[in-house]
């Protein structure tokens, strides 16, 4: 294989098999985090944080005052695609067994007529 520069490298596959499982799998039922989408250093750090902390599920949510730029961050494929490798970096980092999921923003207005949260 080359990787780009000329140079060639040696790859290696590698068959494991799981002899002892350490802990079991947890589901994924930590408390859904709702935010404002911020701007992209500050969410970076949300992300990590709130995944550190056990958060399930991060869910922007659009307010009056919400940035627009702030929303096409948050909710364009390629933003949203590396939001989700921060969180997956940030479970790795922490040991963490689950992933949380990354939803595509909301309103306020739906946050506040679904007081009971998504189904």
């Amino acid at each position: 294989l080359e990787d780009g520069g000329g140079r060639r490298r040696q790859q290696t596959l590698v068959n494991a098999l799981c002899i002892r499982q350490l802990r079991p799998q947890p589901t994924n039922t930590g408390p859904w985090l709702m935010f404002a989408p911020i701007k992209k250093a500050r969410l970076k750090l949300l992300l990590e944080k709130g995944t550190e902390l056990g958060a399930g599920r991060f869910i922007p949510v659009v307010t009056d005052r919400t940035d627009s730029g702030s929303i096409r961050d948050c909710s364009g494929d390629r933003n949203h695609e590396k939001f989700c490798s921060q969180i997956l970096q940030a479970a790795e980092q922490c040991e963490r067994l689950t992933v949380p999921i990354l939803s595509s923003h909301l309103n306020d207005a739906w946050v506040i007529l679904h007081p009971n949260g998504l189904h």
